[in-house]
């Protein structure tokens, strides 16, 4: 059965993702056979992770995007669905929705179902990505918060310390390894890699440079060693499109609200989306999921955990 997703499944599937860690797996559409072997039916949303000494739990959530509070029918109908002989067997339900009535709230919790609510709190605000005038801007990823890291080889391709100082043969000083391969990556291949980056906006590109060396030297263990080369890998890299986005925010069970901001933004022959938790100082928490769709089909979702930015 084809997929069904709405606008509204998607944010909630994307907010799940980001507050799910790392050993779950969520499925949408997830088509589910009731324990009678009758027909398969389908469920938004199937959370699925294993606990030790217990085995294999199973989360139903069902997304409602109604302008009106929920009632209580719309309850009794998933009461059908899974709390009847031919019922789907899940551990916990969740019916995520705008509104809920004061009869929907007082039968599910008498049947133990979960209510939560998705609003979109903002029609637009400033999009995050969005730093500046122009159209597209690069966005460096740096993991571990290192944007760019160095490795220095010597003529037998032995990896060297990166602070060693670099001379050439007529023994001027070029600064340590460190310092003569990102002032060489800043001077022409960063300018190089940001041009084929636009060029191929949304796509997630690795640069590496290797800069080949012939008449260059480091004083290692108390000789001059002629040096092969210096690696410079400035981490993962993407062009995007100007971003518009919309802030939801997502009620917990335990009380209290999560907020979230999915952005969105198109170029002529593609589109460009990110979805991120918002902390209290706005910046991305956690994690992030990306989603691009360019041209001819060809697109990819990606979901980064503990991401870290250098804008």
């Amino acid at each position: 059965m084809p997929k069904r997703t709405n606008e509204y499944q998607k944010i909630l599937g994307r907010i799940q993702r980001i507050t799910l860690p790392k050993d779950y797996t969520i499925t949408e559409s997830a088509m589910v056979s009731p324990s009678d072997g009758s027909d398969a039916r389908e469920i938004d949303f199937l959370i699925e992770f294993d606990i030790p000494l217990h085995g294999r739990m199973k989360i139903a959530i069902e997304a409602k995007h109604h302008r009106r509070p929920l009632d209580v029918q719309i309850v009794e109908q998933y009461v059908g669905k899974y709390q009847t002989a031919s019922g789907l067997l899940v551990n916990k339900v969740i019916i995520v929705g705008n509104s809920f009535s004061k009869g929907a709230k007082t039968r599910a919790e008498k049947v133990g179902f979960s209510l939560q609510t998705l609003k979109c709190l903002d029609l637009e605000i400033p999009a995050f990505f969005d730093r500046d005038e122009t159209k597209r801007q690069m966005v460096p990823v740096a993991i571990n918060e290192q944007p760019i890291f160095i490795k220095l080889y010597d003529s037998e391709g032995r990896e060297l310390p990166e602070t060693l100082v670099v001379t050439d043969d007529a023994g001027r000083t070029l600064g340590t390894a460190e310092e003569f391969g990102k002032r060489f990556w800043e001077n022409k291949p960063k300018s190089l890699v940001d041009k084929f980056a636009v060029e191929n906006a949304g796509i997630m590109i690795h640069p590496i440079m290797h800069l080949y060396l012939k008449n260059h030297f480091v004083s290692y263990e108390g000789r001059m060693i002629r040096l092969r080369g210096i690696l410079a890998d400035p981490g993962m890299r993407m062009t995007i499109p100007r971003m518009k986005a919309k802030q939801f925010e997502i009620s917990e069970e335990q009380g209290g609200t999560k907020q979230f901001v999915m952005e969105t933004g198109e170029s002529e022959d593609s589109v460009f989306s990110a979805t991120y938790e918002k902390d209290q100082t706005g910046k991305p928490a956690r994690g992030i999921w990306f989603e691009y769709n360019g041209k001819e089909g060809k697109g990819f979702k990606i979901y980064i955990w503990n991401m870290k930015y250098t804008m």
